[in-house]
């Protein structure tokens, strides 16, 4: 899915919530240029108008994937020996679990899922097929400094 296509079912999906007025989405989605670094995921937080959970919530909504708050979910410390803590912390990733039901995936979380390569280079650095959840960045960060530092 193009950038385009997802910030159009992003709005849609936003006006199906009904949590902020329509007129307020659209002047948002107006001022998005994601080639110059003004995502409608900055402009939302940035407004005030979601939380980040909000927004990977959305996220997850809208891409049908998964969305995790890593403040309530329990490590699999058994995994974190497959990212190293400066994979980890250069790409802000951190290792959940191996997926039972996905052909043994290493689930990780993101808060930026759509970064080209990401899967990519987790897959070289681990040998594993990556699956990635968005989440919190802050809570990744915590996470990160709990498990790795």
């Amino acid at each position: 899915m193009t950038k385009a296509e997802f910030n159009d079912k992003l709005k849609v999906f936003l006006y199906g919530e009904e949590k902020i007025p329509c007129g307020e989405i659209d002047e948002i989605f107006s001022r998005v240029d994601d080639e110059n670094g003004i995502s409608a995921k900055k402009l939302l937080l940035e407004s005030g108008k979601m939380t980040e959970m909000e927004y990977a919530h959305a996220y997850a909504c809208t891409t049908k994937t998964t969305c995790c708050d890593l403040k309530t979910i329990k490590v699999d410390e058994k995994v974190l020996s497959l990212i190293p803590a400066e994979t980890a912390m250069k790409y802000c990733v951190f290792p959940l679990g191996i997926s039972e039901t996905d052909e043994g995936e290493l689930l990780v979380v993101t808060d930026e899922p759509e970064t080209p390569g990401l899967a990519e280079e987790l897959k070289r650095v681990t040998g594993k097929e990556i699956k990635l959840i968005i989440g919190v960045r802050d809570d990744i960060a915590d996470r990160i400094k709990q498990y790795y530092i």
